[in-house]
């Protein structure tokens, strides 16, 4: 049995994350439970899965005790914070980790997206493949690409992990986020609240990488600002007449009521936020339309 655990990554409420042969662990306690024979291997986790915490040092440092060094003008990461002391990584090589002093002077500076946008909104009628596509660019490229786990107020059902399906919050907590005008998006249902908090997605931006956000196009103008940067893409289907030809090879059939209300609605969307839109992408084949 082999225990691999990530140095410095961020979990659910600030956890650390190991797995063992494959499956993920979130808690001590699931370690605890484990038998039989555990082989240990601890790793550095990628710059974007730990603290986005980062700062350039205007001076070199250099600890002899310790071997460990620090170029003027580099960029460093901070991995946790004590009373005079910062534990520290390169950016360049997260495998140079050490010790520098709170005092050290330093300018913040945040990690940018290779792309120059913070945020990819995804809109599109339903069933038109928009969620499809944000899971394979999520897959193909996680070190890209990251998303904003909504939150809501109800309760985890069975198999439900914090951070992973939702974050589980009080409902005052979101109401109170709501009328701070810090929620993208937000609706009620089973007088449950759920929605996407703003301060989410700036998290996935400070890592470095650009949020894939599937958003209703009522949450675009919330979207427009000068920290996220959004390209927004919208997804449909092609003229109806097609798209029940193509329907025909598909497992699940839908009805022409449905192809057609899908259609209406993406017109609907294209006439009332085409302002918004930067690009329009007609989904006949899923893979084709990732590659795009």
């Amino acid at each position: 049995m082999s225990f691999e655990s990530r140095v410095g990554e961020r979990g659910g409420g600030g956890s650390k994350r190991g797995w063992v042969d494959g499956r993920v662990l979130f808690s001590d306690s699931q370690l605890r439970a484990l038998s039989g024979q555990i082989t240990l291997t601890v790793q550095p986790a990628q710059v974007y899965e730990a603290p986005p915490k980062f700062f350039r040092l205007v001076n070199p440092y250099e600890d002899r005790d310790s071997q460990f060094s620090v170029k003027g003008g580099e960029v460093i990461q901070v991995l946790s914070e004590e009373a005079d002391k910062l534990t520290v990584r390169s950016v360049h090589d997260p495998t140079v980790v050490g010790r520098i002093p709170m005092t050290i002077e330093s300018e913040s500076v945040t990690m940018m997206s290779p792309f120059g946008r913070g945020v990819v909104a995804l809109v599109g009628a339903q069933a038109v493949g928009r969620r499809t596509i944000k899971t394979l660019l999520l897959q193909y490229a996680p070190h890209l690409f990251a998303t904003a786990v909504p939150v809501t107020s109800r309760e985890p059902r069975n198999g439900e992990q914090e951070g992973r399906e939702y974050q589980f919050w009080r409902k005052e907590t979101v109401l109170q986020r709501i009328r701070d005008h810090e929620m993208i998006e937000w609706g009620e249902l089973d007088n449950q609240l759920y929605g996407t908090w703003a301060g989410d997605i700036k998290e996935v931006i400070e890592s470095g990488r650009v949020c894939i956000f599937d958003c209703s196009p009522q949450a675009l103008p919330y979207l427009y600002n000068s920290s996220f940067k959004p390209f927004v893409v919208h997804i449909r289907g092609p003229e109806l007449e097609e798209s029940v030809q193509l329907e025909q090879l598909r497992p699940k059939i839908r009805s022409k009521d449905e192809l057609e209300k899908a259609d209406k609605d993406s017109d609907h969307i294209a006439s009332n936020y085409g302002k918004y839109i930067h690009l329009t992408l007609i989904n006949r084949n899923t893979d084709v339309t990732f590659k795009k």
